[in-house]
């Protein structure tokens, strides 16, 4: 009977993953060229990443030069943040403003866009010089990092409501906290922020930048860690970090360490204890300068900009398990070079990435969408630029972003990561009845959360059991508290 159980569950989840697919939608945008005014083009295809196309055509006045990655807000619009430079007024008269920065939505219903924020017209108070995408929080709220402006020009937090368009530093950072955050924001699972900047403080000449902590209910910020000699990393970029499921942080530095050409390092949180577990090379790949995933296979996955058998960069694994770290494929220019952002995996199980540049012609940097299946070990090439780059434009400046799909890794819930203890839940997958194994006395609410983060339904009354019958299927993730401790646990909603 338990090995029928399983083959169903098996067949339920495979199943789930493919209907999910199918209804996906694969976005990135290209920064140059295209069909309208030489400011490139968001690009949409279905979940295979085959069949891109234009389904807005950039210019100078909202999305001109987009380089950042979309992010999806629970109003179901995208956004990201446009560069546009008066360096290209002579192609194009629209071009004929100053250079500013727009942070701007995209209504994927029908193609609109709106500007939120024009950071320069703004004087930078809120910041200015943004390269990564934002996050979404289980709140709402989009939050992000901008590697300049702010009061001291050092660069700040942001948070950005979907539900109003409105956008606020909440952190500026100074001379004592380090300085130029240019990547993404992680939320950890003990409710706070952390990130990286580029530079440390700037009154000891040895700080090549931090790791930092910031409450964003308290805005209580703290350094817990400097890199504060060479051999240990320096001057992380566009580099993020991720939260493994051993509930430590992993992240990337491009310079420093034995090698000179960066590192792989893990944080543990309990401690702040901070240890390289490796030294990349040019072998196999240097300058790693984007963040990292887990994949479903808990192995790390990540690219490195330079280095390899071609010296234009590798994509790799890293088995936290036996630290080993592997070469999977080595960049040759007509499969893309240079990769400079991060992974993601997609609802189909494989990794999708893009490169900035290289293509299929030589000579000709427009960048590449491409797949990886961790399965087999397979690359495949989905988009060429060079191709259609006269159509929809060339330099891919951002992560591709999946929507429509069921994520990979289940969303955040701000719970302190010392009390998180797992909720026995049976049976699993559920047709319409949460039953938890705690004694309905000792309960104090139930949540369950869908996969954006969003609570979905909720009970506050002493009770062991929440009907979910009304809900879509898919996978939520389940909360609940009693007086001394805290649960939580991933379902699947038949």
């Amino acid at each position: 009977m338990k090995t029928i159980i399983s083959f169903l569950l098996l067949s339920f989840l495979f199943i789930s993953q493919n209907i999910f697919a199918q209804n996906s939608r694969i976005w990135t945008a290209t920064s140059w060229g295209g069909g309208g005014s030489n400011a490139g083009a968001i690009l949409q295809s279905d979940s295979t990443g085959k069949n891109f196309h234009v389904v807005y055509n950039c210019n100078s006045l909202v999305c001109g030069n987009i380089q950042t990655g979309f992010t999806l807000a629970n109003t179901g619009k995208l956004y990201a943040v446009a560069h546009r430079y008066s360096s290209n007024i002579n192609s194009s008269p629209l071009y004929s403003c100053t250079d500013s920065e727009i942070v701007f939505s995209l209504d994927t219903s029908n193609f609109t866009l709106k500007e939120i924020n024009n950071l320069y017209a703004d004087n930078k108070k809120e910041g200015s010089s943004i390269f990564s995408e934002m996050i979404n929080a289980p709140n709402g709220m989009l939050y992000g990092l901008s590697g300049a402006g702010g009061l001291h020009q050092k660069g700040t937090i942001f948070q950005l409501n979907p539900f109003t368009d409105s956008l606020v530093a909440i952190y500026h950072f100074n001379d004592s906290s380090g300085a130029y955050p240019f990547g993404k924001l992680l939320i950890a699972n003990d409710g706070n922020f952390y990130g990286m900047t580029k530079k440390g403080i700037s009154s000891n000449n040895q700080v090549f930048g931090v790791i930092f902590k910031f409450n964003p209910n308290t805005k209580d910020y703290k350094i817990v860690h400097s890199f504060n000699n060479y051999n240990t990393g320096m001057e992380p970029g566009l580099n993020s970090l991720i939260q493994a499921n051993n509930n430590k942080i992993y992240g990337t530095s491009p310079f420093g360490g034995i090698n000179g050409v960066g590192i792989l390092f893990e944080l543990d949180l309990k401690n702040d204890s901070f240890k390289i577990v490796y030294d990349f090379d040019t072998l196999t790949g240097s300058y790693p300068n984007s963040g990292l995933i887990q994949a479903t296979d808990g192995k790390l996955y990540g690219t490195a900009e330079e280095g390899g058998a071609n010296k234009l960069g590798v994509l790799f694994s890293f088995d936290l398990i036996n630290s080993i770290f592997t070469d999977l494929f080595d960049f040759d220019f007509s499969n893309g070079a240079n990769p400079m952002k991060s992974l993601i995996q997609t609802s189909s199980g494989k990794l999708m990435g893009c490169t900035t540049y290289g293509s299929g012609t030589p000579n000709v940097n427009g960048g590449v969408v491409y797949s990886f299946d961790i399965n087999t070990n397979s690359f495949e090439k989905l988009l060429d630029i060079y191709d259609t780059y006269t159509n929809i434009g060339y330099h891919l400046n951002g992560s591709v972003l999946e929507t429509g799909g069921r994520p990979i890794n289940p969303p955040t819930i701000f719970y302190n990561s010392s009390n998180i203890n797992e909720l026995k839940i049976n049976p699993n997958p559920i047709e319409d009845l949460i039953k938890l194994d705690i004694p309905s006395n000792e309960v104090l609410s139930i949540k369950v959360f869908n996969e954006l983060g969003q609570l979905v339904k909720e009970s506050q009354s002493p009770s062991s059991q929440l009907d979910i019958k009304n809900l879509q299927p898919g996978y939520y993730l389940v909360t609940t508290k009693t007086k001394e401790k805290a649960y939580q646990n991933k379902i699947v909603k038949k």
